[in-house]
């Protein structure tokens, strides 16, 4: 009856010691997989934070471009109106020796520009010429 008892002992502590195991094992396993969730949360932020810094410092650099490329067309729309102007037009006739004849009738456009709110003495009529650079007023 002893070597009942022992076994039967044996039994039981053998089953406690599973359910034991058992528990220890859920209990890791649940310990892991939170671990796991917050590491992978804890990962996401830290690359999401990468990214904002990243795009914060490529939004810097486009509008470092940007303020750039204002002052450059600034500057080329200063060149562009010194180029055209009648002084710098009439240095250049002088410095490439170009001779200027006048229209002939064919080369005349007439161009009416009715009434306006700019005119101060009813319509106007600009002349322009083919090879003239100036604009005449009647």
């Amino acid at each position: 009856m002893k070597s009942q008892t022992i076994i039967s002992n044996r039994k039981y502590y053998h089953h406690k010691n599973k359910s034991r195991l058992r528990s220890v094992l859920a209990m890791a396993f649940t310990f892991m997989l939170m671990l796991l969730i917050i590491g992978t949360g804890v990962s996401y932020k830290v690359s999401l934070t990468e990214e904002i810094n990243n795009n914060g410092r490529e939004a810097a650099k486009i509008d470092t471009k940007i303020k750039s490329l204002k002052r450059e067309i600034a500057y080329l729309k200063i060149r562009r109106e010194e180029l055209s102007s009648w002084d710098n037009i009439k240095k250049k006739i002088v410095q490439f020796k170009l001779p200027l004849k006048p229209a002939r009738y064919g080369q005349i456009v007439v161009i009416d520009s009715g009434p306006s709110r700019h005119t101060v003495k009813g319509n106007k009529r600009a002349v322009v010429s083919a090879h003239s650079t100036s604009v005449q007023s009647y």
